[in-house]
């Protein structure tokens, strides 16, 4: 069974041709596949100057990622405690004079 045709008010029938160098067309390529849309479906909401939103997908190493946190939270810790400390320190100096 064939897909049903679209309305002709939804049918893309006019191209405009268009040259690009290795450079830019490599930029455009790549904003289209970080924002998941094929290349002519990016190129024309990017003519028509519609938003064009990139989705990133963040992939990270579990086991590191833990091994990071672990590290800024003991790091943290080392400079609250100096911080209650200081603060205590100036508290009791200002508390004397």
């Amino acid at each position: 069974m064939a897909r049903p045709k679209k309305e002709n008010a939804l049918r893309h029938k006019h191209q405009i041709m268009l040259r690009l160098t290795d450079t830019e067309y490599e930029i455009v390529s790549e904003s289209a596949e970080s924002a998941h849309l094929p290349l002519a479906e990016y190129v024309r909401k990017q003519v028509m100057k519609q938003k064009v939103t990139a989705k990133y997908e963040i992939v990270a190493d579990l086991p590191e990622l833990k091994k990071l946190i672990a590290e800024f939270g003991t790091r943290l810790q080392g400079i609250l405690t100096a911080a209650v400390f200081i603060h205590r320190k100036c508290a009791r100096r200002l508390t004397r004079a």
